[in-house]
C-alpha cells in the first residue's frame, strides 16, 4: 500500500511512518519542514493551507496513494485562533478534495478526546456531548464533521480517532 502521512515529522507521525514502513507500505511523508526528520520513502514540504496541496503528486514518484493518514495540525493558542481555524479546517478540506480528485479511497484523521470538554459520564461513548475547551479543539471537531461529510456525500471511507493525548 502507498500511504500519505501528513505531520510525518511530529511525535505521532514519526511512529506511524515507522510502523507503516515496517508493514511494507510505501510512505510519503508531508510536513512544513524543508527536510524530513522521519524515515519515509518520499517526503514533501507543503503547507496544507496553500493550494499547493492540489498538486503534491506532481512532485512525487507516484501519482496517487491508497490512503491518507492526516496527523498534521496547528496547535497554537492565543493569540493565533484565526490562523489555527484557517490552517486546520482549510488543510483538512484541501486533503478531502485531493482524495476526491485522485480517487483516494481511505482517509484517516486524528482528532482529540478533549473535543468533548469535561467528561459528563463514564464510559465516554460516541453519544457524549461535545464542548470543545479551545479553538484548537473546535477545529478538531470540525475536521471530524468534514470527514463525515466527505463520507456521506462523496463515498470517501473516513475514520476519525479521538486520542487522549495527541502530543508526545
Amino acid at each position: 500500500m502507498k500511504i500519505l502521512v501528513t505531520g510525518s515529522n511530529g511525535f505521532i507521525g514519526k511512529h506511524v511512518c515507522n510502523y507503516l514502513r515496517e508493514q511494507g507500505c510505501y510512505v510519503v511523508g508531508l510536513g512544513k519542514n524543508t527536510r524530513s526528520k522521519t524515515e519515509c520513502d518520499e517526503y514533501l514540504c507543503c503547507d496544507l493551507f496553500s493550494d499547493k496541496v492540489t498538486h503534491i503528486f506532481d512532485e512525487t514518484k507516484i501519482d496517487t496513494v491508497d490512503a491518507i493518514v492526516h496527523l498534521a495540525s496547528d496547535m497554537r493558542h492565543e493569540p493565533y485562533e484565526v490562523e489555527v481555524v484557517a490552517n486546520n479546517c482549510t488543510g483538512m478540506q484541501r486533503l478531502i478534495e485531493l482524495s476526491k480528485a485522485k480517487k483516494i479511497p481511505v482517509f484517516i484523521q486524528l482528532s482529540s478526546l478533549p473535543v468533548i470538554g469535561t467528561p459528563k459520564h463514564h464510559p465516554i461513548t460516541e453519544e457524549h456531548p461535545i464542548h470543545p475547551p479551545t479553538v484548537y479543539h473546535a477545529t478538531k471537531y470540525m475536521q471530524e464533521i468534514l470527514a463525515e461529510y466527505a463520507n456521506y456525500t462523496h463515498g470517501l471511507r473516513t475514520v476519525s480517532f479521538r486520542i487522549c493525548s495527541p502530543v508526545g
